[in-house]
């Protein structure tokens, strides 16, 4: 059986739901081939960002982090309107220890050591970025939260963002934002290098 680990920039919080689970052959796979089990260590800690929209179906990639994640360890949602609350007992009325904070400011107040991300938990229409939401942002990049978004439109391509996240040493990631042309691979003829058994 082969290990492998793929280190994350915070080794501490190892995820043991994060790796392949044995099936059925044991510590076999498929025709008895050896079962390649990939250790996933978790991010590190994230807050959600909601833009006072967490109550709303607009949400739902906060929803389902605060659900649970075997990437992340959520340690806040930063939502106005819900201060004080519980994220899962807002969500489905269960508590689920994920505490409901007034802005960036009142996550640090109570947790100097801050995060590592800073999630935009929305989904928008034509999937912009939320201007609105800006400050929010900013606030998390001048206390060195890194940024990261799963919406169409990009947080690296907004300059106060970026110009920002530069000064103060964090990331603006966007999960959709395609590889540079010259980081892609393009077809080699390898694939028929491959002697895997096939059906």
């Amino acid at each position: 059986m082969q290990i492998s680990q793929k280190i994350l920039p915070s080794p501490n919080h190892f995820d043991p739901i994060g790796y392949q689970k044995e099936n059925k052959t044991g510590l076999e796979g498929n025709l008895g081939k050896p079962l390649h089990l990939t250790l996933f260590l978790m991010d590190g800690k994230a807050i959600i960002l909601s833009g006072g929209l967490f109550d709303s179906m607009n949400a739902k990639t906060a929803h389902g982090l605060v659900r649970g994640t075997d990437r992340y360890e959520v340690v806040g949602v930063i939502d106005e309107p819900l201060a004080g609350k519980d994220a899962g007992e807002v969500l489905e009325g269960k508590h689920s220890g994920t505490p409901v904070f007034k802005s960036v400011e009142a996550f640090l107040a109570e947790h100097p050591g801050g995060a590592d991300y800073a999630i935009l938990g929305i989904a928008t229409g034509g999937g912009k970025l939320p201007r609105q939401m800006f400050p929010e942002m900013k606030a998390c990049i001048q206390a060195g939260i890194s940024l990261l978004s799963g919406l169409h439109e990009f947080l690296s391509n907004e300059e106060e963002l970026s110009s920002l996240a530069e000064k103060h040493n964090v990331s603006l990631i966007d999960v959709r934002k395609p590889k540079p042309r010259g980081d892609l691979h393009f077809w080699s003829g390898k694939i028929m290098e491959v002697t895997s058994y096939r059906h």
